[in-house]
């Protein structure tokens, strides 16, 4: 199984990092039978990557990747990465009713984000790497998360599917490169109805 918390297990993945339907014996044996193959599949191992745009867990990568490169990351605070963080985390979590100063926090973390990576898309020997694209991937989920909350409901139904198809998209562009990608998602993201991530992928 890989992932960018190296640190984290695979029990407390199922108990914290997804939600209840998908905190089942079958998805543990599955992520388990990954483990075990990955140990010796070499160059042909198998990704398992997350393309909803429900935790912005990532901020913290982009923040190193920024880190790393000297970027001045001036203003941004460990609670303003946590209220980042914090982003649809929790079937009761409710943006509209954050206290207006975190709101703003939040728009003013994403805005710096957004700054640092426009400055670095301006250098062709940074966007080459797959570490810009990875970070930058991260990021834009993060971004996901922020509009998905502050979206209307009808436009939260499209804007959602449409991103977890580009999500999907970039998996199978950036990360199998050729040697396919296994969509798993609730059927309402699979069909092939109207606005649904299905339609998107076909249309791509």
């Amino acid at each position: 199984l890989q992932g960018r918390s190296p640190g984290m297990s695979l029990d407390s993945l199922m108990k914290h990092d997804l939600y209840a339907v998908w905190q089942s014996k079958e998805l543990m044996h599955l992520f388990e039978f990954i483990k075990d193959y990955n140990t010796g599949a070499g160059t042909h191992r198998v990704y398992v990557v997350g393309a909803d745009m429900q935790n912005a867990d990532g901020i913290y990568d982009v923040f190193d990747y920024c880190k790393k490169r000297n970027i001045p990351l001036a203003g941004i605070t460990d609670h303003d990465l946590q209220l980042t963080a914090d982003l649809g985390k929790g079937e009761k979590y409710n943006f509209k009713k954050l206290p207006a100063e975190d709101k703003q926090r939040i728009k003013e973390t994403i805005r710096s984000f957004q700054e640092c990576f426009d400055r670095l898309s301006k250098d062709t020997t940074v966007t080459a790497t797959d570490e810009f694209t990875e970070a930058l991937q991260d990021f834009t989920i993060v971004r996901q998360c922020f509009e998905n909350e502050t979206a209307g409901i009808f436009k939260w139904i499209k804007y959602r599917n449409e991103m977890l198809a580009q999500n999907v998209l970039w998996a199978e562009k950036n990360m199998a490169r050729g040697r396919g990608v296994v969509f798993i998602a609730h059927n309402g993201h699979i069909a092939d109805a109207s606005m649904s991530t299905g339609k998107y992928i076909k249309q791509a």
